[in-house]
């Protein structure tokens, strides 16, 4: 379990941990896996690979797409 207080604009992700799964950013911003895994692909959402399996994706890329979000719609 994540120990985070999240903001409303989810930009502010206070966290112990550098990374978050691929489950954890579902539950974090309400989106579905492959919802992710798109914006993965586009190259507008930064994610690391871990093994075979595991992806993970850094707080502070996690931060960058919720603001480039943010930028967009204004």
């Amino acid at each position: 379990m994540i120990e985070n207080e999240i903001k409303t604009d989810k930009s502010d992700i206070k966290s112990d941990k550098e990374a978050l799964s691929i489950a954890e950013f579902e539950d974090l911003y309400s989106i579905c896996r492959s919802t992710i895994m798109n914006e993965i692909k586009k190259g507008r959402l930064k994610a690391r690979k871990v093994g075979t399996r595991r992806i993970l994706i850094r707080i502070e890329d996690a931060k960058e797409w919720a603001k480039s979000l943010d930028d967009a719609n204004p």
